[in-house]
């Protein structure tokens, strides 16, 4: 195993593999996604991604795809392109902290869960 640390500001953090590259992307309570390789022989920076007002607290990625999507205590959800680094959008929808995502196989629906008690489901 390679380790290294991350330093985010977290008592909590979110971490997902990219399916296709050695990429890693983290988030945490600095209000910041990061991109690393995860290459051997150890971990190094790739990129920092920021626009959420709070902690990221969860992310994933669109299979096949470089897009990496991130949920946070700002409710909203964020789709980035992680090879530009830019947030293509911005979906609105819980009222409260987005606390996960995840894709289905095919990549063709995005769930999400929020502390508002609600799951959503959207084609992106």
């Amino acid at each position: 195993m390679v380790r290294r640390p991350v330093a985010t500001q977290a008592a909590r953090l979110s971490v997902v593999q990219h399916d296709r590259s050695d990429v890693l992307a983290t988030g945490g309570g600095d209000k910041r996604l990061k991109l690393w390789r995860s290459a051997t022989p150890g971990i190094s920076a790739l990129s920092t991604l920021t626009g959420h007002s709070g902690d990221v607290v969860s992310c994933c990625f669109k299979p096949n795809t470089d897009l990496l999507v991130s949920g946070s205590e700002d409710r909203h959800i964020r789709v980035w392109d992680i090879n530009s680094n830019e947030c293509l959008q911005t979906l609105i929808g819980h009222t409260a902290e987005v606390c996960a995502c995840s894709y289905d196989r095919d990549g063709s629906m995005l769930a999400t869960a929020s502390s508002d008690k609600t799951v959503g489901r959207r084609e992106w």
